[in-house]
């Protein structure tokens, strides 16, 4: 049992880890209602989950979930289709 024991304990640190991790990522993420009207992709992106190099590779495949503005060969989204796709805004789909 004590060898058992010993193999669980590090999985046990392990998840703890991990959800102090994810606790600070939420942290991090901005309130999507307080955003400007438009804004850089990678903040939708942290709102949705998704992380550098996938956002930037689903723009490419135009399979990124929000509507994506190119401004001065910047991408930007605007809050309006951010909330829309969270389902914030009454009649959107």
């Amino acid at each position: 049992m004590i060898v058992e024991e010993s193999k669980e304990r590090p999985q046990v640190e392990q998840l703890l880890s991990e959800a102090a991790g994810a606790a600070e990522v939420l942290r991090r993420v901005p309130d999507a209602e307080k955003l400007p009207s438009v804004f850089p992709v990678l903040i939708a992106s942290r709102v949705l989950g998704v992380g550098r190099n996938q956002t930037y590779q689903l723009i490419k495949a135009g399979e990124y979930p929000v509507r994506v503005l190119t401004i001065n060969g910047r991408y930007r989204v605007s809050r309006y289709d951010l909330m829309a796709y969270l389902g914030a805004v009454r009649g959107a789909a």
